[in-house]
């Protein structure tokens, strides 16, 4: 996995992505997500086993991966 962040390191009051919320965004499914995130392309926050993600990163990527 590319990288996980360490939610301590968060500043406060940050919203963070559920898989859900990307899911509906990107209108792919849960094992698609899941797959981008093993190959590394998308950096994730783990919270007691709950995946999350810093919503600058996502826009990163939708920008890295538009053609």
């Amino acid at each position: 996995m590319r990288d996980q962040i360490d939610s301590q390191n968060l500043p406060k009051g940050i919203r963070l992505y559920t898989i859900e919320d990307v899911m509906r965004a990107w209108n792919m499914s849960r094992s698609k997500i899941y797959r981008i995130i093993s190959q590394g392309s998308i950096r994730v926050v783990k919270i007691e086993g709950s995946t999350r993600f810093i919503p600058s990163d996502v826009e990163n990527f939708i920008k890295d991966n538009t053609y």
